[in-house]
């Protein structure tokens, strides 16, 4: 995830996926929140934060000026990433997602692993008509397993 290269890549491959899912949600998890946010700042030209180069380039568009955000937008109508707030945030992006899928027919949610959107909801039928998962979901480094 740190050659600046890869982010890149993987967005067009997300676009390439999800362009062959013509209807309903794409749920996509990745390892972590760290990971998340670095996919953000790097697909999306518009993310009021900085990404890894300072502030977004001419170069994270395609030939054709797209944003990989601009295109993932395009085919889903919306992309939602997992909040890491309140409960009430949380509920609130849940039901955006949903209310996506429904009205405008799909809708892309970025999440984490072991994260709140992972655990425990039910994507049911068009709510997830496909689920990309990027890299693997490992324990944390210093966790309690890894130190005995």
């Amino acid at each position: 995830y740190n050659q600046e290269s890869f982010l890149p890549k993987l967005g067009d491959a997300l676009v390439r996926i999800i362009s062959g899912i013509p209807h309903g949600g794409v749920l996509v998890f990745l390892p972590s929140y760290a990971v998340l946010r670095k996919c953000e700042r790097t697909w999306n030209p518009n993310s009021f934060r900085q990404n890894r180069r300072g502030w977004w380039s001419k170069n994270d568009e395609t030939d054709d000026g797209n944003s990989v955000w601009d295109r993932l937008t395009a085919m889903k109508h919306k992309v939602i990433v997992e909040p890491t707030g309140s409960q009430d945030e949380f509920e609130e992006k849940k039901q955006e997602y949903m209310d996506s899928v429904e009205t405008n027919g799909g809708c892309i949610l970025l999440a984490v692993y072991r994260g709140k959107m992972s655990e425990g909801i039910s994507f049911n039928d068009n709510n997830a008509r496909a689920v990309v998962c990027v890299g693997l979901p490992l324990e944390n480094g210093g966790g309690a397993d890894f130190r005995e």
